[in-house]
């Protein structure tokens, strides 16, 4: 017997200054003028940092249904980095090596560049649904 469930997920987005550093060379970029956001439900949350250089998301799966089901390995890191016009790989293994409540930096497993990004200005709360077959 299948069950369909209703997931609530809030999503708060703000305006945000990011960068990237290369860890090996500890070359830095400037500053880059963005937006940030940050979303959870009971199945996943993510955050990321969006402008007109590049896109980064970190996410994590809890729930093993929900996961197994759509490629994820429960309680992983995945982080994908939109850039050049080319859409990162979703299912990239990474590591969040700061955060805090107004600030995040990552990276994904096989790469030394690391993104990070602080909250700026508070822009709005959203709330989504989204139907889940258990």
């Amino acid at each position: 017997m299948t069950l369909v469930v209703r997931a609530e997920a809030g999503c708060a987005a703000f305006e945000a200054i990011g960068w990237n550093e290369n860890l090996a060379s500890g070359a830095k970029s400037g500053l880059i003028t963005g937006g940030s956001w940050r979303c959870s439900n009971t199945y996943a949350a993510g955050a990321g940092f969006v402008s007109d250089d590049y896109a980064v998301t970190v996410h994590t799966c809890f729930d093993e249904i929900f996961c197994s089901d759509r490629g994820f390995e429960v309680g992983a890191i995945y982080v994908q980095v939109n850039k050049d016009g080319i859409k990162g790989n979703f299912r990239a293994r990474g590591q969040v090596l700061k955060t805090d409540r107004k600030s995040m930096k990552v990276k994904q497993v096989d790469s030394d560049v690391a993104y990070s990004w602080t909250d700026g200005e508070y822009n709005q709360f959203n709330t989504a649904s989204l139907l889940i077959e258990r």
